[in-house]
């Protein structure tokens, strides 16, 4: 639900344990109402803050005021936050939930709260997750959609407003490439670039009207975020009266509108009633509400339009929490800020605002092969792309493998930094991408 970024057009981080130096490394983050969740580089997971049912997954209820290691799981490559459960993605596309249980969001049958991972009953091929409040969300590799939990407002698509405690496929949903949810909604983007809503009242999808050429989105409690490929970010949904859409209003309107002032976003992210978003220089900026200090400008002033939080640069990934938020820089690093009135920030301490981000001691340093040098920064774009993809960096790489959403080979070749995709077919494809330091796979579309 609070989200980290659903995107496909990033700056990728090769993280291979040859170049793993004694910084600590995260590589993905996010945040639920009132705790907090990381994945490591050796994709261990990490989670912090409120636990009262379960939610960080260490087969306690304790509260946690620094990063604790989630039992029983590992090869975790996605995770998402809800209101008091945890959804991850494992590499193997099988997936594990714990935490609050109450209207099946768990996905294993019960409505039992677990204070360990267990798995969601049935789901395989899965490439991405996501949590509401009480309900969740999977994405398959043949680009369906899958829902369950909480159905009161109509939330899992499936035309009624009856509780799933196992995963039910969303009728009328093909091609989608990224999903999201918020607390009574649920979000899905097609790979046309148009986005599709239900919940709130409304049992099955709808596509969003006036939204075309989107790549990312981002749920918060009542509005909705997108990116578009030219890199301006719209909002929609919600009544605004926090400054949600970013464009100096306070009132509500009937279709999407344009964060003002800000090009060149790269990611995105939603809390409960403000935004975040990543510009392509590696600064972080956002809008919306502001009372815990959530937006990172010094200050716990609302904003209506974007703002840059202070001090942050080289930011790699964010993710977004209730009313705190996080940004992930490219030394590995994170940075906290917002509420901590749970230990949310992760640093030790309890019930303190941050107006400016601090440093959460995160992940434990992989096995040194070799002490040497830094993360290589690796950009692809554009993304979606029709006919040409293009990567920049400074290192020498190679195109190991390129597969498709089923898992197929095909054929590409890399030449002057640029492959050509247009003898591909429509949909996504997996690049592995490698170099003497280490290895990553990197997603496209094909338009």
């Amino acid at each position: 639900m609070r989200s980290t970024t659903t995107l496909f057009t990033s700056t990728l981080l090769l993280a291979g344990s040859l170049f793993c130096s004694t910084a600590v490394k995260a590589q993905v983050i996010t945040g639920g109402s009132n705790h907090s969740l990381s994945i490591c580089n050796d994709h261990t997971l990490k989670a912090w803050g409120s636990n009262s049912y379960g939610q960080l997954g260490d087969a306690s209820t304790t509260d946690r005021l620094t990063p604790t290691a989630v039992t029983g799981i590992s090869g975790v490559i996605k995770v998402e936050g809800g209101n008091w459960h945890t959804v991850a993605l494992k590499s193997d596309g099988t997936v594990r939930a714990w935490g609050l249980n109450r209207k099946g969001q768990l996905g294993d049958g019960t409505i039992v709260d677990k204070h360990s991972p267990v798995t969601v009953s049935g789901l395989t091929g899965i490439t991405s997750v996501g949590a509401g409040a009480e309900h969740s969300i999977a994405l398959k590799n043949d680009g369906t959609v899958w829902t369950w939990g909480w159905n009161a407002d109509g939330q899992i698509g499936d035309g009624t407003t009856v509780d799933r405690t196992t995963p039910f496929q969303v009728p009328g949903l093909s091609n989608i490439i990224a999903v999201s949810a918020g607390e009574y909604h649920s979000l899905a983007l097609k790979s046309d670039g148009t986005v599709w809503k239900w919940g709130s009242g409304v049992t099955t999808p709808a596509m969003v009207a006036g939204l075309s050429g989107i790549t990312a989105i981002a749920s918060g409690e009542f509005h909705f975020v997108a990116l578009k490929s030219d890199g301006t970010v719209w909002v929609w949904g919600g009544n605004n009266l926090n400054g949600e859409y970013g464009n100096g209003t306070s009132g509500s309107a009937a279709a999407p509108v344009q964060v003002s002032t800000i090009t060149g976003i790269t990611k995105i992210a939603a809390g409960m009633t403000h935004s975040l978003a990543r510009k392509n220089d590696g600064t972080v900026w956002g809008w919306g509400l502001n009372n815990w200090g959530q937006l990172g400008d010094g200050t716990t002033t609302t904003r209506t339009t974007p703002v840059q939080a202070t001090g942050l640069t080289g930011v790699v990934s964010i993710g977004a929490g209730d009313v705190h938020s996080f940004a992930v820089k490219s030394d590995g690093s994170l940075k906290a800020y917002g509420s901590n009135i749970s230990g949310q920030i992760g640093n030790g301490t309890a019930f303190n605002n941050y107006t400016t981000p601090v440093v959460v001691a995160l992940c434990p340093v992989l096995s040194i092969k070799e002490e040497r040098g830094e993360e290589i920064l690796v950009t692809i774009y554009p993304n979606p792309a029709t006919d040409n993809l293009f990567i920049e960096t400074d290192e020498k790489i190679k195109i190991a493998d390129c597969m498709n959403a089923l898992g197929q080979s095909v054929d590409v070749k890399l030449e002057n930094n640029s492959i050509d995709i247009s003898g591909l077919p429509k949909g996504i494809y997996f690049l592995n991408i490698t170099s003497e330091k280490g290895s990553t796979t990197a997603k496209f579309i094909k338009q």
